[in-house]
């Protein structure tokens, strides 16, 4: 069996630093809780923030704080899907000007692991590359253009991602 890694990436604006921050950090918080009890989701496999060393060849603009990026494994692409477009991670999305500089970048690169294989920054990042110069494939891939495992192009199952989303609780977040 495989599994599906996301590496998601965003450089926060100067600006947010002091202002949102704080909002930022505690939406973080609620959705960790949240994601852990999504069925599919496997781990989270790395966090790094702001106060952490990037090492992505995109965070090059001096007018930025940092980045936040996150890397983590699920079962397969439903239950990753509706996490992301659902509830309080959708929400998340709903705000990210508020956070992010406008990327010319990908957002987030989907690959498919081996069962028991990790994936760290590195290959994380030459994923993200990879999408970022050649767009979709079988190596490197996001939600409007997927492969299976097999490397097959396929179209999520959005009716199976809404059912999925039901059936998880997402309390609304205070904005």
């Amino acid at each position: 069996m495989s599994q599906v890694a996301i590496l998601t990436f965003g450089i926060f604006h100067r600006g947010v630093e002091n202002t949102t921050l704080p909002a930022f950090n505690d939406r973080a918080t609620s959705i960790f809780d949240v994601v852990e009890q999504v069925p599919g989701f496997v781990k989270l496999v790395a966090d790094k923030n702001y106060r952490d060393e990037p090492a992505s060849a995109f965070l090059t603009d001096p007018d930025t704080i940092g980045s936040s990026e996150l890397l983590s494994l699920w079962t397969h692409l439903e239950p990753l899907y509706a996490f992301t477009y659902n509830g309080l991670h959708a929400e998340a999305l709903n705000k990210r000007s508020q956070w992010f500089v406008k990327a010319s970048w990908p957002a987030y690169t989907l690959w498919w692991v081996a069962d028991h294989h990790v994936p760290d920054w590195h290959e994380a990042y030459e994923r993200h590359e990879h999408l970022h110069q050649h767009g979709a494939t079988a190596f490197a891939f996001d939600f409007k253009h997927p492969f299976d495992a097999a490397g097959q192009p396929i179209q999520v199952d959005r009716v199976l991602a809404k059912a999925m989303a039901q059936s998880f609780s997402q309390p609304k977040q205070e904005s």
